[in-house]
């Protein structure tokens, strides 16, 4: 299936966004140029290097200690949903007294 190009006669007759469509860079893979960072979690909110199902307070044996997301109902998403996430947390500081 070829595709039929009305391309203007010179380049002089090209518009600024006619030209940067012209000079893009395609891929083939399907992902665009400005999708630098790749997901840490997969669809069902599993973390893909180690398919771990890990509460974002980062306690493995956390059943999940968050209020249900509103996207997947999960009570181990924080305040964002963990499915497709690109971004993990790295410290958790918890403010409750202790008596």
């Amino acid at each position: 299936m070829s595709k039929l190009i009305n391309a203007p006669l010179n380049e002089s007759e090209l518009t600024n966004r006619e030209r940067r469509k012209l000079t893009r860079k395609i891929y083939t893979d399907g992902y665009s140029s400005r999708s630098k960072y790749v997901s840490l979690y997969n669809e069902d909110g599993f973390m893909i290097t180690t398919g771990a199902d890990l509460c974002d307070c980062g306690t493995q044996e956390c059943p999940g200690c968050h209020f249900p997301c509103v996207k997947c109902r999960s009570l181990k998403c924080g305040h964002e949903c963990r499915r497709n996430r690109k971004w993990k947390y790295e410290t958790v500081k918890c403010d409750t007294v202790t008596r």
